[in-house]
């Protein structure tokens, strides 16, 4: 998949935001493209990303258990 685009931030989070809760691919290529732009989003996006994630496992709106694995993989993230 081609990796070279330029992603606003914003889009990203309401990428994710779209994706959370979903049970279909878009968790999987959501999260992958997260994970690609990390080290590019601002802090008070990766928090603000870590929070909604985590509420929406505390609150079971995460989806399917394999897809609260995949979301977890970004809660580990520095």
């Amino acid at each position: 998949m081609e990796k070279n685009l330029n992603v606003c931030q914003y889009t990203l989070v309401f990428a994710m935001r779209y994706a959370l809760g979903r049970k279909s691919m878009a968790p999987s290529i959501v999260i992958e493209d997260v994970i690609y732009n990390w080290d590019k989003l601002s802090d008070y996006t990766k928090a603000q990303i870590k929070e909604e994630i985590q509420e929406a496992i505390d609150n079971q709106r995460a989806g399917m258990m394999c897809d609260v694995a995949e979301w977890e993989k970004l809660l580990r993230l520095e």
